[in-house]
């Protein structure tokens, strides 16, 4: 799942508990200090498609935080049926 973010978006995502390098960095990306995926100048931030957490963290704030997510995998979040 690719996420197209801006600084402002990425310092939100850092307080629901993801640790992203600061920028111009790029490198890895962790939730709650599990390695999910990385960050660069390109694609944004890419998650992993087996790191459920993190996905429905970002899914479920996705709205709130008024992310732009591409490729969202196809999984199943007891809050949203």
């Amino acid at each position: 799942m690719d996420i197209w973010v801006n600084p402002v978006q990425e310092n939100k995502i850092r307080k629901l508990g993801f640790t992203i390098p600061e920028r111009p960095g790029r490198g890895k990306v962790f939730y709650e200090n599990e390695e999910v995926g990385f960050i660069d100048d390109f694609i944004g931030i890419r998650i992993e498609d087996n790191k459920t957490d993190a996905i429905i963290k970002l899914l479920d704030n996705e709205e709130a935080l008024k992310l732009c997510i591409w490729n969202p995998p196809s999984i199943e979040r007891a809050s949203h049926g």
